[in-house]
């Protein structure tokens, strides 16, 4: 998965691509490496199971 550098990003895959991990990554790095606000960070899953591995993260 290629990184695209935007304010929004979409990212379509089949299951089991890792679309939840790369959410949770970049997530981390916007916060821990740019130091975005975790307010100022929407992010949304389509499965209750991926929010939760999101949240776990």
């Amino acid at each position: 998965m290629k990184e695209i550098l935007a304010k929004n990003l979409l990212i379509l895959a089949s299951a089991g691509s890792g679309k939840t991990y790369q959410l949770g990554n970049r997530v981390i790095g916007k916060i821990g490496k740019e130091g975005v606000e975790p307010e100022r960070i929407v992010a949304l899953t389509f499965t209750r199971k991926a929010a939760g591995e999101f949240a776990d993260s």
